[in-house]
């Protein structure tokens, strides 16, 4: 027995597990779950409002028309000759005719002397039958033409609206992208006051340390002691809370992205945005440009919609401009603080490295400035 090996091929890893702030928007749009499903549906209205088949069928029923037409105008003019030839012919039968002047098989003449030979419609009858049969197809093809004509005319008016469809969607893929932007951005802020309550942790047990040696010599109290490890109990709960809320953080955007929540995912520190690029801002500029690519002015119709719709985004627009501004000026007051605390932090360790000052007096004044 001859073996034949299988190859076993591994499944494709498609997960994601490193995520910088400037490839947000390219991965949301290639994985994110709800950004797909809104574009599903919209393609799923466009392929709805084809019309293109409700033509053909209109098309038909325009060419079963003429067509009913020839004929129906067709037995019309028979009928006529029929009833001019009957009018000539008078009722010059043998005794034995039928009294209605009823035409038998083959068009002769039921001149039987019995007269029960089998009576049929004369031919003038049956012409006008079917003139009015007719008739009656016509106009029920008529009234299915008028029922198609309206349908793919509301079709065709939803097709023309089909653009605020699309544009809607993008504006919802845009708030989606964003709220993980937003998110992003929060996770490195509570990371970095993470950070911060780390180092107040790490000097707080060194107090209690300190303390518990104080309280032993008799140069401290038990009420001090316990009122630092109450105080660093909280502040370690504080930490668990914190990184709680960081996993979960990971987890929200793991499932934005269509994985498992707990993908270890690793995102990459965002760049920090230049100062130059800021204060070069052209207000006029940048909200001629911004007005453009307003959604809501976009969607707006009517001439007075869209006036307010501008009023409003221009507002919205002056107020994250006067933001940003405000916040490069709190930037720039941090970075003087900055410099104090800076001087502060070297006198500090002049004294420490001259015996002037203790390592857990030299960490607790330090603090300030690693923050």
């Amino acid at each position: 027995m001859v073996l034949t090996p299988t190859a076993v091929f591994a499944e494709e890893d498609k997960n994601l597990y490193e995520l910088s702030y400037e490839n947000i928007q390219k991965e949301m749009k290639n994985r994110s779950p709800a950004v797909e499903s809104m574009w599903e549906r919209v393609y799923d209205l466009s392929s709805n409002l084809d019309t293109s088949k409700l033509k053909e069928s209109l098309e038909k029923i325009d060419g079963e028309i003429m067509e009913a037409v020839v004929l129906r105008g067709t037995y019309e003019e028979l009928s006529g000759n029929t009833g001019d030839d009957n009018n000539k012919k008078g009722n010059t039968g043998d005794s034995g005719a039928s009294e209605n002047g009823l035409l038998g098989d083959g068009g002769e003449e039921n001149g039987s002397s019995g007269g029960n030979g089998e009576q049929t419609i004369a031919p003038d009858g049956y012409y006008a039958m079917m003139v009015s049969a007719y008739e009656a197809i016509i106009a029920n093809l008529t009234m299915t033409k008028m029922s198609l004509e309206a349908n793919i005319e509301a079709l065709e008016a939803q097709r023309d609206n089909l653009w605020k469809s699309y544009l809607q969607v993008e504006q919802s893929e845009t708030q989606i992208i964003q709220g993980v932007q937003s998110l992003f951005l929060s996770y490195f802020n509570l990371l970095e006051q993470r950070g911060s309550l780390a180092d107040a942790v790490e000097i707080m047990e060194s107090q209690l340390k300190v303390s518990k040696i104080s309280e032993s010599l008799g140069l401290g109290t038990s009420y001090d002691t316990l009122k630092l490890e109450i105080q660093l109990k909280e502040q370690k709960r504080t930490l668990n809370d914190i990184d709680k809320t960081l996993e979960d953080m990971i987890g929200s955007i793991n499932l934005m992205l269509g994985q498992d929540y707990d993908v270890n995912l690793t995102l990459l520190e965002a760049k920090a945005m230049k100062k130059s690029l800021i204060r070069n801002i052209d207000y006029d500029e940048d909200l001629e440009e911004a007005l453009k690519l307003s959604y809501d002015v976009r969607l707006a119709d009517k001439n007075n919609d869209r006036e307010q719709a501008e009023r409003q985004f221009t507002f919205a627009f002056h107020q994250a401009y006067q933001n940003l501004k405000d916040k490069l000026k709190a930037l720039e007051l941090a970075e003087e603080k900055l410099e104090y605390e800076k001087i502060f932090y070297d006198l500090n360790e002049l004294k420490h490295s001259l015996g002037l000052m203790s390592k857990l007096e030299f960490e607790g004044n330090s603090l300030t400035y690693q923050n």
